[in-house]
């Protein structure tokens, strides 16, 4: 009875080992190298993290270090250009001003020189240029005279029902002292008589209330 109390005991005991040895200490291992595998990833990310963040920090400190330097050379281009156009604008100034005096001093002594010199013609010509003078002063009334009379028998005529063309209208119409928008309203108004003759005398009856004719 001893005996088989001892052996079932030793099973016991061995069957036991057996499931330490087969399944509690692979499963101690499996976990052990799990929890080693799960911090080298932990470890690789929060390195890898670290790693871009200064990568990001590197880039962002040389974009800062390449837009000043951009800023600077453009300031620097900004203020050599002004430079050279204030010294361009000066010389300018210059040369401007030296040829505006020569040009003054020539003038004035061409003044002086045609001034003697139609003296002089007035000198030896006084009576017969007076004459002359008289002629043609006479000559220009009579032409603006005659001028005056042709224009306002072309606006009379232009004027007529019979004798009306709106291009004729329009052209008295801008000939006039009127003001423009006046103008504008009389305008637009002979420009429907071309699609519609039936309006020429109302039109005509309002340019001629306009033109005080």
């Amino acid at each position: 009875m001893n005996k088989s109390v001892f052996f079932g005991a030793l099973l016991v005991l061995l069957a036991g080992g057996g499931y330490y040895q087969l399944v509690h200490l692979p499963a101690q291992e499996a976990a052990h190298l799990e929890a080693e595998r799960a911090a080298a990833e932990a470890k690789a990310a929060a390195e890898a993290r670290v790693k871009a963040e200064a990568d990001a920090a590197e880039a962002a400190r040389l974009k800062a270090e390449a837009d000043a330097a951009e800023a600077k050379a453009t300031q620097e281009a900004a203020a050599a250009a002004e430079a050279a156009a204030r010294e361009t604008a000066e010389k300018a100034r210059e040369a401007a001003g030296a040829a505006a005096d020569a040009a003054a001093d020539a003038a004035e002594k061409a003044a002086d020189a045609a001034a003697e010199a139609m003296g002089a013609v007035k000198d030896s010509l006084a009576p017969s240029a007076g004459a002359a003078a008289e002629a043609a002063a006479t000559a220009a009334d009579q032409a603006a005279e005659a001028a005056g009379n042709a224009a306002a028998a072309a606006g009379e005529a232009a004027l007529d029902a019979a004798n009306f063309t709106a291009e004729r209208a329009l052209e008295l119409i801008e000939a006039s002292s009127l003001d423009a928008a006046t103008k504008a309203q009389l305008k637009l108004a002979v420009e429907t008589t071309r699609s519609n003759p039936a309006l020429i005398e109302p039109v005509l009856e309002r340019l001629r209330t306009a033109l005080g004719r």
